[in-house]
């Protein structure tokens, strides 16, 4: 039989998933209430909330590939953030908003290249970095050597 703390986990898990991190926020919370001194929870907590920010500028940005560029650079963000302190972006919780963060900028990315039919090589770049991200390492590798041949060709021969 499961536990009220594992299914508290689990729904913090499907709400980071969906993107709900003021949920998630909330949940783990409620978990920390039981466990103060976990510091996995107090770094869960952290995390959301800095995620939960940032989905209030990436919901109001217009354009797939602003919001896919968006996602990857406050990916960035949050590593430094993290480094330095606690589970360093590492771990359960930390897993699930990548997976979360980098199958969002994935769908982004490709969708602006089914709407403009061009995928040019900045464009299949990002496509093959979310690839990697979300440990597709296979079409990662495929999206990268396109984008790098589109880009060669791409180039001024004069310059």
């Amino acid at each position: 039989m499961e536990s009220s703390s594992d299914i508290l986990y689990r729904n913090a898990e499907s709400c980071l998933a969906a993107g709900d991190f003021e949920k998630a926020k909330l949940l783990y919370g409620r978990l920390l209430a039981d466990d103060l001194f976990n510091n996995e929870l107090k770094d869960a907590i952290i995390y959301c909330g800095f995620w939960a920010e940032r989905k209030k500028i990436y919901d109001s940005l217009p354009g797939h590939i602003r919001k896919g560029k968006y996602l990857s650079e406050q990916w960035q963000s949050f590593t430094a953030f993290t480094a330095g302190w606690g589970s360093g972006g590492k771990g359960r919780t930390a897993d699930c908003i990548r997976r979360r963060i980098f199958g969002r900028a994935l769908y982004n990315f490709t969708s602006a290249r089914n709407e403009t039919r061009i995928a040019d090589g900045e464009l299949l770049y990002h496509i093959g970095i979310c690839h990697k991200r979300l440990g597709s390492y296979g079409e990662a590798a495929s999206y990268l050597e396109n984008g790098q041949k589109d880009h060669r060709r791409q180039r001024n021969p004069y310059e």
